[in-house]
């Protein structure tokens, strides 16, 4: 792969957009082999950066401030998030390095955390007690169930089964962000508030998404 091509990369907008016919094939999801993130969009003016995962053997590599190329990682990933976990204004990286590696948070862009040695099936992002941290909720599959990293310091265990899908949505307008999870043939369930399980509907999905729909705050699903 020609990295230098990568350079034809457009940030406008927050829009990502492309001249070059291999980043059209990519953008278009024709590649399932790469894999991007994107940190979410503030309203200040400050750039968000994107953070692409090239695979074997060119690793990880992140978009600067929209002006220069910095390499994060030698190793590809099974999946990649980012939250402001510690609540100080920056995005931390998450990563899954797949076994036996297990799950990284690359903090504040300058050191490496170790948060499990497990690789997860999903991992989701959100401000579920509404201190300004957010938190990271893990899918560890059947074996452990479904975990949530807390205030950046302790697991906690949230159910003992391994969900089908899950998202996360800011849906009654408290500055708390709920879990919508599908449990397959147990249905949807929300977890509200970080306290309390609301059955959502006897049936299971195929897709799930949120957004505030009509504008009053609250995100609908």
């Amino acid at each position: 792969m020609n990295m230098n091509r990568l350079w034809s990369l457009n940030l406008e907008h927050n829009h990502l957009t492309a001249s070059d016919p291999t980043l059209i094939a990519w953008l278009d999801n024709i590649n399932p082999n790469w894999a991007t993130t994107q940190t979410a969009c503030s309203e200040t003016a400050q750039k968000d950066e994107i953070i692409i995962d090239f695979g074997a053997p060119y690793g990880i590599w992140m978009r600067m401030n929209n002006s220069n190329w910095l390499k994060l990682h030698r190793r590809s990933s099974d999946s990649i998030e980012t939250a402001d976990l510690d609540g100080n204004g920056q995005d931390e990286v998450i990563i899954d390095f797949g076994d036996p590696y297990g799950i990284w948070v690359r903090m504040n862009n300058s050191s490496w955390t170790h948060l499990d040695t497990q690789s997860p099936d999903s991992i989701k992002t959100g401000d579920l007690d509404g201190n300004g941290q957010d938190e990271a909720i893990v899918d560890f599959c059947d074996a452990d169930g479904l975990w949530i990293w807390m205030n950046n310091t302790n697991w906690v265990q949230l159910d003992s089964r391994s969900p089908e899908k899950l998202i996360t949505g800011e849906l009654n307008g408290n500055g708390q962000d709920d879990i919508i999870i599908d449990f397959g043939t147990d249905g949807l369930w929300l977890w509200m508030n970080n306290s309390d399980w609301v059955s959502l509907h006897q049936n299971s999905s195929e897709s799930l998404s949120t957004g505030d729909i009509d504008g009053s705050g609250q995100d609908d699903i």
